[in-house]
């Protein structure tokens, strides 16, 4: 049960695929719930991160980071950044197709 709602997590997954290796789907998203919400997971991240040494750096990687799908329709509808435009690559994204640097 665990292992398959780590999978579930670790891969960005509906819960409805969830491999069946790991059950059905519905138990996974009702046991993770219950657990949350019981703050299961808390303890468990609390008490093992407070087993080794300080870190002196923290990183975060925002890989995982979705944007919403109209995203990127932003710049086609002149919807970036005001640094964005007073850089370079306003013009660029303005330039006619075949007069691109």
């Amino acid at each position: 049960m665990v292992s398959g709602i780590i999978y579930v997590i670790r891969n960005g997954l509906q819960w409805k695929d969830a491999p069946t290796g790991y059950g059905p789907h519905k138990p996974l998203y009702n046991r993770f719930i219950r657990w949350s919400l019981m703050g299961v997971f808390d303890r468990n991240f609390a008490g093992l991160a407070g087993e080794g040494p300080k870190p002196e750096r923290i990183m975060t990687d925002a890989t995982h980071l979705k944007a919403h799908r109209t995203a990127a329709s932003l710049l086609k509808k002149g919807g970036c950044s005001p640094s964005y435009r007073a850089n370079q690559g306003w013009a660029e994204l303005q330039a006619p197709h075949g007069l691109r640097r």
